[in-house]
């Protein structure tokens, strides 16, 4: 306030000098007012100049802000949230409960009865060479045989369809079928060719001379 009375005087105080009339100065011919009234009426105009600046001032000064007029708020638009899916937790999935094997001992095994031992082959000699149903001549027999064969005789031999009374005459003895003439020598069968004889096992035939 201070500054602004001063401001008005030294207008006031200027104007003066210069015979400018002020703002409030009424055009009254000078002859009719006396200088002292101007002065008083010119220190008037100014005080009421300044009240009403003052009371302006404080008027401002005491409005309270809820009186004052809002401001426009320009509303935001807003922004639509973006929804997010989170996927939910997957629930933990039970197994089947496994009851705990039963492990069942098989029984002992019953040992094999052990196999024979096999003996290892053994060779010996060659089994001699046996003589089967053939009938040899007294010339396919072994040299030893052949001289036991050329030393036997027949006289003579009768047949018969009765193996009974079937006989030879064999060095000089009368013999029938299954006799023994001398050591390994035997008339195995009397026929009307001649007499087969078995001589250790091989067979042959002499007939009569």
């Amino acid at each position: 306030m201070s500054y602004i009375l001063d401001a008005l005087l030294k207008a006031d105080l200027e104007r003066q000098r210069r015979g400018v009339p002020g703002l409030h100065t009424l055009p009254v011919p000078s002859e009719l007012q006396p200088a002292g009234r101007q002065r008083h009426l010119l220190w008037a105009g100014g005080l009421g100049v300044v009240a009403v600046c003052a009371a302006l001032a404080a008027g401002r000064a005491c409005t309270p802000a809820a009186l004052r007029p809002a401001e426009p708020v320009h509303a935001k638009p807003a922004v639509p949230e973006l929804a997010v899916a989170v996927p939910p937790e997957p629930e933990p999935v039970l197994g089947p409960v496994l009851a705990p094997a039963l492990v069942l001992a098989a029984p002992p095994k019953q040992m094999a009865d052990p196999l024979p031992a096999i003996e290892p082959r053994r060779e010996g000699p060659a089994p001699e060479r046996r003589p089967g149903a053939r009938l040899y001549d007294i010339a396919e027999l072994p040299p030893a045989l052949q001289q036991e064969a050329r030393r036997i005789t027949v006289a003579g031999f009768a047949q018969s369809d009765d193996a009974t009374e079937r006989m030879a005459v064999i060095d000089d003895r009368a013999r029938r079928e299954g006799e023994e003439v001398r050591g390994g020598l035997r008339v195995e069968r009397i026929s009307g060719d001649g007499v087969v004889f078995n001589f250790r096992g091989y067979r042959f035939r002499k007939g009569a001379p």
